[in-house]
């Protein structure tokens, strides 16, 4: 939430750059890490953890969204106020490449980094009227304005059938395209749509973050201060449907499964992330695993979101410091803490011809590197995936593989933090070392409804594994009410019987 309102200082720029390729900063990270002959990424750090992490030269770097290119060469923004450059990192030579772009000193916050189909990579500063290019093979930055002085791109996507880059304005509530010519040498406005909205003293603008496209064209946006996710018609930019999720929510990330449909978001003011099915119009949620710091729990905010070429979902969770996949045909969500404590991993891309997961590092000052292939087999098992609480506990039984993997965390769908209390409380009863009786009772603030329940390993681990149930909390019976309240009455009025009777025969005597 504190990133998205950065993005909301304002400095226009209109102007074309050339910045010779002789004059890019190269860094040479020397003996940290080792490159293996088949091209896969390894740290000289003995960790436990399949996460590698890789030092930014440049010191608080702040790096941002990233991207990687066809020679799988990963290509990120660095916010700081001192760097300003689009940086590349080569894992084949392990160096970096600092491209500075020609702007005055400020904190530019690039997120959304991308390359059209001739390698051209493309970004906004988030700072002004324009969208940039960078031509990597010359180090050129061009500037091409929106020429509206309200319109800010924000975030962008490209759709390579009409080498048209598609982007947000967070502060004017609309949403555009440029047309990009052949080669991607130039680009001018095409559209600018805008966003149906009645600003009110709480929202002001509806927050319109990120932007994604369906292979029929339609258009996607959060509306994070409207706690909405909105679908636009591509060729007339009228809005077709809107989902709404809980009062507080703050959808951000966007992706589309394109074999299901489905809209996958990230609840960013909460622990959760889920989808849109798009033929029921029902929002499913899930939470991650809890996160405490100094023993409090903390919202893990889950930012950004991807659906790998094999259907997985990826997540970062920007204060939980982890990376997360989600299967959702099993319904099991893994979790890899980042190795570098409090780094914020903020944006991360996926790297499907590689199976590669890179991430940045916020405040590590770092960019991390994951397989995507990294513990597949799931480390817990549920012997329900659904349960149904009509009185005042239901049980589940947990499995996992070793009894390293306990204590387990659970947290629930029913408040934003993710823990169970006061919604939910739980007891547990061991049968083996990796077999565990969970019973889950009832809070007196739970309202009657459908949640999710996610049940992890001990978060003391590198890697957690996770498994998910779904709970239908129905209202008490009223039978039930109806016989606690005449058990009450009678046990009351026998009572009561048996005092005037100690009384009656106290007189008699």
């Amino acid at each position: 939430m504190i990133a998205l309102l950065f993005t909301m200082i304002f400095i226009p720029i209109k102007t074309s750059y050339f910045f010779p390729s002789n004059q890019n900063t190269t860094h040479k990270i020397l003996g940290a890490y080792s490159i293996d002959s088949d091209a896969s990424y390894s740290s000289s750090n003995s960790s436990t953890s399949p996460i590698r992490e890789f030092n930014i030269p440049q010191n608080e770097s702040y790096p941002l969204g990233l991207v990687t290119d066809s020679n799988g060469n990963v290509w990120f923004g660095e916010g700081g106020n001192t760097t300003d450059n689009i940086e590349e990192f080569i894992p084949a030579n392990q160096t970096f490449r600092s491209f500075h772009i020609p702007i005055s000193p400020q904190f530019v916050w690039i997120w959304t980094p991308i390359f059209d189909s001739s390698g051209n990579l493309w970004f906004t500063t988030t700072n002004g009227t324009d969208i940039w290019r960078l031509d990597p093979s010359t180090g050129q930055f061009t500037a091409f304005s929106t020429d509206s002085p309200n319109t800010d791109p924000y975030a962008l996507t490209y759709d390579p059938a009409s080498n048209q880059i598609w982007f947000t304005s967070f502060l004017s509530n609309q949403f555009g395209a440029f047309q990009l010519t052949s080669g991607g040498g130039s680009a001018s406005l095409v559209k600018l749509y805008n966003i149906p909205f009645k600003p009110t003293a709480i929202s002001p603008t509806v927050g319109a973050g990120a932007i994604v496209l369906d292979e029929k064209g339609n258009v996607y946006i959060s509306e994070a201060f409207l706690a909405t996710i909105a679908k636009f018609n591509e060729t007339t930019g009228q809005l077709e449907k809107n989902w709404t999720l809980p009062a507080g929510s703050n959808p951000l990330g966007l992706a589309i499964d394109p074999i299901t449909n489905n809209v996958w978001f990230t609840n960013h003011a909460t622990d959760f992330f889920g989808y849109v099915n798009q033929t029921s119009n029902v929002i499913t949620q899930y939470s991650t695993s809890p996160f405490f710091f100094s023993g409090s729990p903390e919202i893990t905010l889950p930012y950004w979101i991807y659906v790998s070429s094999t259907g997985m979902i990826w997540i970062d969770e920007h204060i939980g410091d982890r990376i997360a996949r989600f299967d959702p045909a099993t319904l099991t969500l893994t979790e890899f803490t980042v190795p570098t404590p409090n780094s914020e991993p903020i944006k991360l891309t996926l790297d499907n011809q590689r199976g590669l997961v890179w991430f940045s590092e916020f405040i590590g000052n770092k960019i991390g590197l994951l397989e995507q292939n990294q513990s597949l087999s799931s480390q817990i098992s549920l012997s329900k995936t659904s349960l149904t609480l009509s009185g005042n506990s239901v049980s589940i039984q947990v499995n996992v593989s070793n009894v390293d993997q306990l204590p387990l965390n659970v947290s629930s769908t029913a408040q934003f933090v993710g823990v169970l209390e006061p919604n939910f409380t739980a007891s547990s009863q061991m049968v083996s070392s990796t077999q565990t009786n969970i019973q889950i009772s009832r809070g007196n603030s739970l309202n009657s409804g459908i949640y999710n329940l996610t049940f992890c390993t001990s978060d003391a681990l590198p890697v957690d594994s996770c498994a998910i149930a779904s709970i239908t909390v129905e209202p008490l019976q009223t039978n039930y009410l109806y016989i606690s309240v005449a058990v009450a009455s009678i046990a009351i009025a026998f009572a009561i019987s048996m005092f005037f009777v100690r009384r009656w025969k106290g007189r008699v005597r």
